[in-house]
């Protein structure tokens, strides 16, 4: 027999309650909680719960009380031994699309220790799990994240073919499950540079703009030179100062505590000022780096992270100064080039016998190009950290190329 829902193949249970919404993601991990004996244990691993139990009871969306638009707990699980009550998990569940705070959905979780009638006999034995889509933080509940769930239920996948189906469903959810949302996250570490590769350790504050979920993350130097591209271990958001929250890192990723100091003395000693407070901390995989077998380089060297993708970085030196340059601002399609102007430089375009054919400010377009002709982008403006002079189009093999002059 084959079951299918609108002509699609292959369905499974999961399909019935396929959809990208929060409610939609926590149901089907408390299904798979409560049919999957291997999935349970994985996932009481993975919170480093261990309880013995013979009954389980996986609850989604609990109610405080039986009238509508009350308090709810995204999945609950009470565990039994001898029919006596062992312990209680409030597994409190932001959407795998959404970059929300670990902190916040842990302060949500907390609030449903007390006041629900079916954690009445579980007393003090109830824990709160907060369930988040990367970052976590070192708070009095638990705090995971969906790409863990996922990792860790991958491990055992084999084993079971409901966890196969839910991977499977987890990560074709529209826009949320990609394991990122661009490949590499790149961000300048001019005055930190040597800190971060000699500890495997990056830290920004926890109230800086969220980051998109990248593969890899890597760290331009002078001149916006990058060599290396880094996964990442685990981000965690803690008080750099906080001796029992870095602790409670260090237990499940041995090393932390070293790294984070020798991150911590190599900064405040170039910089002279103390790393202190509360951080979003960034712990590099630093076993198994890969390293460019060109060096890159963007256009500018500027304060601010961009993003980039596989494509971007990989390919045939495509400057005069022996680095693949990528960048942001220029888009040609078809036989029209379209640039991006950020206020700080000019673009002008010429043909090869030099005429003039356009001035771009701000956001505009040519068109059309000629794939006989080949063009130059003079650029006026400086920059103190790149100093780019023009950009050569040619059309070669079916598509144009750009050729970077400094």
């Amino acid at each position: 027999m084959e079951f299918r829902k609108y002509d699609k193949l292959n369905c499974t249970l999961f399909d019935l309650i396929s959809g990208d919404l929060e409610p939609k993601q926590t149901m089907a991990l408390g299904f798979l909680l409560a049919k999957s004996e291997v999935a349970l244990t994985r996932f009481l691993k993975l919170i480093k719960c261990h309880i013995k139990y013979d009954k389980v009871i996986v609850d989604c969306e609990a109610q405080r009380k039986q009238i509508n638009n009350n308090d709810r707990i995204d999945i609950l699980l009470r565990f039994y031994l001898q029919n006596k009550p062992q312990k209680a998990l409030i597994v409190e569940a932001k959407s795998a699309r959404a970059n929300i705070s670990a902190q916040l959905a842990a302060t949500q979780a907390t609030k449903y220790i007390d006041g629900f009638y079916q954690l009445a006999d579980f007393a003090s034995n109830i824990e709160a799990i907060s369930l988040t889509r990367e970052v976590k933080s070192i708070t009095q509940s638990i705090s995971i994240s969906w790409s863990e769930i996922i990792t860790t239920l991958s491990d055992v996948s084999s084993r079971d073919e409901l966890i196969k189906d839910f991977i499977n469903f987890f990560l074709n959810i529209k826009g949320s499950m990609k394991y990122y949302d661009e490949e590499i996250l790149s961000i300048p570490a001019n005055d930190t540079y040597d800190a971060i590769m000699k500890s495997g350790i990056y830290e920004c504050p926890n109230d800086y703009k969220s980051r998109k979920r990248s593969l890899f993350i890597t760290f331009r130097a002078k001149q916006g030179r990058m060599d290396y591209l880094y996964k990442l271990k685990d981000v965690v958001e803690l008080d750099v100062n906080d001796i029992t929250a870095i602790n409670v890192v260090n237990n499940s990723l041995p090393g932390f505590t070293s790294r984070l100091s020798t991150y911590k003395q190599i900064v405040e000693s170039k910089k002279s000022k103390t790393v202190h407070g509360k951080k979003r901390v960034y712990i590099l995989d630093m076993d198994h780096p890969i390293k460019m077998p060109i060096p890159i380089r963007p256009i500018e060297n500027n304060a601010s992270p961009a993003y980039y993708t596989f494509q971007e970085f990989f390919g045939t030196v495509n400057s005069n100064i022996g680095c693949i340059i990528v960048q942001k601002d220029i888009i040609i399609d078809g036989d029209a080039v379209q640039i991006m102007t950020n206020g700080k430089k000019t673009y002008i375009l010429k043909d090869n016998n030099g005429n003039e054919l356009m001035k771009f400010s701000r956001s505009e377009k040519y068109s059309p190009l000629n794939k006989s002709i080949e063009y130059d982008i003079h650029v006026s403006g400086t920059n103190r950290n790149v100093q780019l002079k023009k950009i050569h189009l040619k059309y070669l093999d079916n598509k144009w190329v750009e050729f970077f002059c400094f």
